[in-house]
């Protein structure tokens, strides 16, 4: 009588096959068993990331805060501060003149109305050589009164004037120990009707440029 083989044989303890139409299992991962949750991230991990978060934040605010306090104002970029020369024009407080130094060291006269720019003048630009005239700059008020203004060499004294009716009104320079230049201006019904002159001491025309 034959043999009978069992069809049961290979025990996988045993380092014997496994019978045919059996699978050996495959082991079970690590730390994977019943009773074992995946690892999660600790409180501690949140709290760093708040916290680097929240650092972030103040540099940014405070960055910010330094920027705005070391803005330069609109009208010293480069340049020295704003200085107020009058603040008032024509008798309307809405009016202002102000001076500084621009960038090249120009002296620099504005006229402002509530705060913003109306009209401005840097340097002595010199209309004419040989009588020594320079352009000079002019707004007209809210009253309709001509404003008439602009910086002066530091050697002047007087500014000679040409108006539209023909008049020549010698106006006295004004000096701004502050701001650190010398200036004029004068309010006419009548516009202005060319450049002017500066006068020294004696009352003669001086260079400008």
């Amino acid at each position: 009588m034959d043999d009978q083989v069992d069809d049961e044989v290979g025990d996988p303890d045993d380092g014997r096959p496994a019978p045919a139409g059996r699978r050996r299992s495959a082991p079970a991962p690590a730390g994977a068993g019943p009773g074992r949750r995946a690892p999660q991230a600790s409180r501690g991990d949140y709290t760093g990331c708040a916290l680097w978060a929240g650092g972030f934040l103040v540099l940014v605010i405070i960055s910010f805060a330094v920027g705005v306090i070391l803005r330069p104002d609109s009208d010293s970029t480069d340049g020295s501060e704003a200085v107020t020369l009058a603040g008032e024009v024509a008798d309307d407080d809405a009016y202002e003149v102000v001076g500084r130094t621009d960038e090249v060291g120009d002296p620099c006269v504005t006229l402002r109305r509530d705060g913003d720019e109306v009209a401005g003048q840097c340097g002595f630009a010199v209309d004419d050589d040989e009588t020594a005239r320079y352009t000079v700059t002019s707004a007209t008020l809210e009253d309709g009164t001509t404003f008439v203004f602009g910086p002066v060499p530091d050697q002047g004294v007087q500014v000679r004037l040409a108006l539209a009716d023909g008049s020549e009104p010698v106006v006295d320079v004004r000096r701004s120990e502050t701001a650190g230049l010398t200036w004029f201006a004068y309010e006419s019904d009548q516009e202005v009707d060319g450049p002017a002159q500066v006068l020294d001491g004696n009352g003669d025309p001086i260079q400008v440029g």
